[in-house]
């Protein structure tokens, strides 16, 4: 039987035949067993058989040995290749090395890691892949592996190809063979640089919030002393944690570290959803962050327990040297203390806004730190129009050089009005005296000012507060009161020599008229000398009795008086001597109060202003002039007498004479009452004419005014007391017109005008704005144009005067409601201006006056409201 035909089957039955027989024979034994020849045979095959067996078990051993090794060598290919998928597949970079370091294999992990390919990376030194800077570390690690020391976590900065370096934790298996000998290192990194920079972060955060440069320096004790909260996030991680915050947080939150460690700004920031201005404050801070932008504003905030805070917050982004974003700090300073001073200033502030002086904070570079609401109605200018402004540039014409000797003073680089003021403040830390200064349209201003330093803490100035008030007004009354006193003491002069020239006078007369009588052959000659003699001593004697007049001396006989009879014969001495090119047109409406005084007085009073307006009608030598005379009743009322220095009270009489003549420049109109002031040239006036009809007038109780303009004329206003009769023994009791809350746009650069007429119009129920002129009506018309009803416009102001505003106004907004105001309205002005204007106003003007002329241009009340 071969082993290839070997029938296991057949090996079976022989077998279990054979044992069978045997068993039988065994059983058969008694005593000493002789085999048979069946048996013999039997167990020859039997051996054969058993030979054959175990040849063929050892071909099966034999088959089976190499079964198993291809079945082995079958599960090691596949576990193989289970191991190097799993090995290029983990999100580990792994390197084998041999024990030099050169690498001998890499997986697809840190080809990506290290962005280069596997082909570069084998047989080439790890130390390639090390940053410059560690390499010192990988050749010590190097070497302690090699001594066969046992190192499993290490950290190592790797150098990607043309990318930033990054953190690699390390942990390294050594490889020995069977005679334990180190033969291989395997390096298996992970990629920790998002980590590491979070804690750099971290770190910088703590050491140094604004730069994070200092990496090594610990600073997170300056940081916790800080009174200011700080938290800082990371950016880099999923929701941006807050990764740190300082103990002045915890202090004005409330919040422990533990508690906010670790979530999201937005659980600051869930207690804001309050009102939409605290949404509206969330989306402004999210849409910061996501644009890394800074967010910076007061807002109201919450603590831990609820309670309400003013919270200066401030959220800033940081940047890495390379320009990446690290971290947003945020910044918390608790200033409800702050807001709750800057409220009581403002209340402090609404206090001073409430006087009509001007107060005014200057730090000690001049500049406006401080302007109250007295400070914008005296100069003009608005609060922000003056904050940050120089204050000399605002208030003076020019800035007045600063001394070197100031230079070295307790306060340097101070500019005021004077070396005495800056020298005052320096020694005494306060001044006050009386300055010259202008406002914003450039009229000059007299103020009463008060200068004094506000000092810190350490007594040191720190600013100067300002206190003016306008004296402009008092200033005039003084001019005026001076100007009288000068006059009397003039009168007084003149009082006492007229009584001497009168005795000069007197025989010298007597003489010139005696000599023809006594002397028969008195020559031609000598008596044209004589009667020379004797006009000129009558022109002398005139003179002194227009001197006693102006002195109040000259006794005068008073008498009621018709105004009407005495204009009468003035008219008639004007048509037959005046000449023809000068054109009278007279107004003298009927039912005129009568008047008491001296009639030769005021006929004087009158002729010498009918002469003066010839004169300066001829002077301007234009081919037809006007001269008008025009009389009316009215009743002054103490509003219209506070306007009026020598007004009072009561009724009068008006006459007005107006000329087209050449004008009279401010310097000549402040003068004209003087004694012996006189434009005319030598031989042709004495000066004495108008300071004759103010004292004339003075002795009647009257008063006198003038409004002139060069090239435009002259308008004299002479006011004579009213005789007291029933008619008009008290003034009239009409009930005047209200307003119903319209809003009246008063133009005029007189401050004492425009606070006049406030005052009327507010008490009568109306609204108002002023401005001091043209240009800042233009602006606040074109603020407020749908809600101004009436414009009360002046004619003559500095800047932009009344004709050329109106026009303005009128382009526009062709409905707007003029009433034009001048103390001179002449026909030629109401000629230009009439198109555009409503009613016309003469200054000044009586509380009926401006009410009934508002009334007749508003014939509606209440159609415009301010609102």
């Amino acid at each position: 039987m071969t082993n290839d035909k070997l029938d296991l089957n057949v090996f079976n039955q022989k077998f279990q035949a054979a044992q069978e027989y045997l068993e039988q024979m065994l059983s058969q034994v008694n005593g000493d067993f002789v085999p048979s020849e069946l048996l013999a045979r039997t167990l020859q095959e039997l051996s054969t058989s058993v030979e054959e067996l175990h040849v063929i078990s050892e071909e099966v051993y034999e088959q089976q040995e190499q079964l198993f090794v291809a079945k082995e060598t079958i599960e090691k290919q596949r576990q193989q290749q289970y191991f190097q998928e799993l090995f290029e597949s983990v999100s580990d970079g792994y390197l084998a090395t041999d024990v030099k370091g050169v690498i001998q294999e890499v997986n697809h992990t840190a080809t990506v890691l290290l962005n280069v390919r596997r082909e570069w990376l084998i047989d080439k030194p790890m130390a390639v892949l090390i940053l410059q800077a560690d390499h010192q570390n990988f050749y010590t690690l190097l070497a302690r592996l090699q001594q066969g020391e046992q190192v499993q976590d290490v950290e190592l900065r790797l150098q990607p190809r043309e990318k930033p370096f990054l953190y690699g934790a390390f942990k390294i298996l050594v490889v020995r063979n069977d005679e334990n000998q180190i033969i291989a290192f395997r390096w298996l990194f992970q990629d920790i640089t998002q980590l590491r920079l979070s804690e750099a972060a971290r770190q910088a955060a703590e050491n140094d919030l604004q730069t994070a440069k200092m990496e090594n320096l610990r600073l997170v004790e300056v940081v916790n002393s800080a009174s200011d909260g700080i938290f800082v996030t990371d950016p880099n991680q999923p929701d941006h944690p807050i990764i740190y915050v300082n103990s002045a947080f915890s202090q004005i939150t409330g919040y422990e570290p533990d508690e906010v460690i670790g979530r999201n700004i937005d659980f600051l920031l869930g207690k804001l959803q309050g009102t939409a201005t605290d949404r509206q404050t969330i989306v402004q801070i999210r849409q910061a962050i996501v644009a890394q932008k800074e967010f910076k504003d007061v807002i109201l905030d919450y603590r831990k327990d609820g309670e309400p805070f003013w919270n200066e917050f401030k959220i800033s982004p940081v940047f890495s040297e390379r320009g990446d974003l690290i971290y947003f700090v945020a910044n918390q300073t608790d200033v409800t203390q702050r807001k709750l001073s800057e409220a009581k200033i403002r209340e402090q502030a609404a206090l001073l806004d409430i006087v009509n002086d001007a107060i005014i904070v200057q730090n000690l570079n001049n500049q406006v730190v401080f302007w109250n609401q007295g400070a914008e109605r005296l100069y003009g200018w608005k609060a922000e129009e003056a904050l940050g402004k120089n204050i000399n540039k605002l208030l003076y014409k020019d800035t007045l050089p600063q001394s070197s000797e100031f230079q070295h003073s307790e306060v340097q680089g101070l500019e005021v009005q004077g070396l005495e003021v800056q020298q005052a403040l320096n020694e005494q830390g306060f001044w006050e005296g009386e300055l010259h200064q202008v406002t914003k349209n450039g009229r000059e201003i007299s103020v009463e000012s008060q200068l004094t330093f506000v000092r810190d803490d350490r007594r040191n100035p720190a600013s100067i507060l300002v206190v003016n008030s306008d004296i402009t007004e008092k200033k005039i009354l003084q001019a005026h009161l001076f100007r009288a006193q000068r006059l009397e003491s003039i009168g007084t002069l003149a009082s006492g020599i007229a009584h001497d020239i009168n005795n000069i006078l007197t025989p010298i007369l007597a003489i010139a008229q005696l000599l023809p009588s006594t002397i028969t052959d008195m020559s031609e000659r000598n008596q044209q000398l004589l009667q020379i003699v004797e006009t000129n001593a009558k022109r002398g004697a005139d003179l002194v009795k227009q001197m006693l007049t102006f002195s109040n001396i000259q006794s005068s006989t008073e008498k009621l008086l018709s105004v009407s009879d005495l204009l009468g014969e003035i008219q008639q001495i004007i048509r037959e001597t005046f000449p023809k090119l000068i054109e009278l047109q007279t107004h003298i409406p009927p039912k005129l109060w009568s008047i008491r005084g001296d009639k030769t007085q005021l006929y004087q009073v009158l002729m010498n202003l009918c002469l003066n307006a010839r004169d300066a009608m001829l002077d301007a030598m234009a081919n037809q002039s006007k001269l008008t005379i025009s009389v009316k009743n009215k009743w002054i009322d103490q509003n219209y007498a506070s306007m009026i220095t020598e007004a009072q009270a009561g009724a009068y009489v008006v006459i007005t004479i107006s000329d087209t003549g050449c004008g009279m420049s401010p310097e000549i109109l402040e003068r004209i009452f003087d004694p012996f002031f006189t434009t005319k040239e030598v031989g042709q006036g004495t000066g004495l004419g108008l300071s004759t009809v103010m004292g004339i007038l003075k002795n009647h109780g009257g008063f006198i005014e003038v409004s002139s303009q060069v090239g435009q004329g002259s308008q004299f206003q002479v006011f004579l007391p009213a005789v007291p009769t029933g008619e008009i023994a008290s003034e009239p009791d009409v009930e005047l017109p209200r307003g119903n809350g319209e809003l009246i746009l008063v133009v005029d650069d007189e401050v004492g005008i425009c606070q006049t007429t406030m005052t009327i119009l507010e008490k009568y129920d109306y609204q108002v704005l002023c401005a001091g002129d043209g240009i800042e009506a233009l602006g606040l018309y074109t603020q407020q144009m749908d809600k101004i009803s009436v414009v009360l416009m002046d004619m003559m102001m500095p800047v932009m005067d009344g004709v050329i505003t109106i026009h303005t106004l009128y382009k526009i907004n062709p409905q707007v409601k003029i009433i034009a105001i001048s103390g001179m309205v002449s026909e030629d002005l109401k000629s230009q201006i009439s198109p555009w204007v409503k009613a016309f106003l003469s200054k000044p003007y009586t509380t009926a006056e401006l009410l009934n002329t508002l009334q007749q241009v508003l014939p509606h009340p209440g159609l415009h409201k301010f609102t």
